[in-house]
């Protein structure tokens, strides 16, 4: 019987498994789990886990670059944008892991679209507030 077989009982311990490790293993992980148990544990992840927990164990399965990739679509997707994620990803990462974020976007020139898109509009929000507040 695997961990998550008794999945109630052992969270903890797929949490210090995953949680412990750095991408690099996690992903090994991943890969030896499905060709043992010819299943998916993203899969299993998903479907069987609600919540934060659910949404941390998600997470790992990634690598930086994809989860990024992921999370800017996500603050890009529909009508409400999520400046924070947006301004923090791009700010915060090297020109490096930036490209690897292109790389891995499914899409990527659609990425580099929705980013220009999204600093024009910022930048005419910018003029168009600094012109209405001279304007009065």
């Amino acid at each position: 019987m695997s961990a998550l077989d008794r999945l109630k009982i052992r969270e903890k311990e797929i949490v210090e498994v995953m949680g412990r490790r750095p991408v690099v293993q996690r992903i090994a992980i991943l890969q030896k789990y499905k060709s043992l148990y010819k299943d998916n544990l993203f899969a299993i992840f998903n479907s069987k886990l609600t919540g934060y927990l659910k949404d941390c164990l998600i997470a790992l399965c990634y690598t930086p670059a994809e989860f990024d990739a992921i999370e800017l679509h996500r603050a890009m997707r529909g009508t409400d944008t999520d400046e924070d994620t947006i301004i923090e990803i791009l700010c915060t990462r090297s020109n490096e892991q930036i490209k690897r974020i292109k790389n891995v976007y499914p899409k990527c020139k659609l990425l580099v679209y929705k980013i220009i898109k999204y600093i024009l509009y910022l930048f005419s929000k910018l003029r168009l507030s600094s012109i209405t507040e001279y304007g009065e």
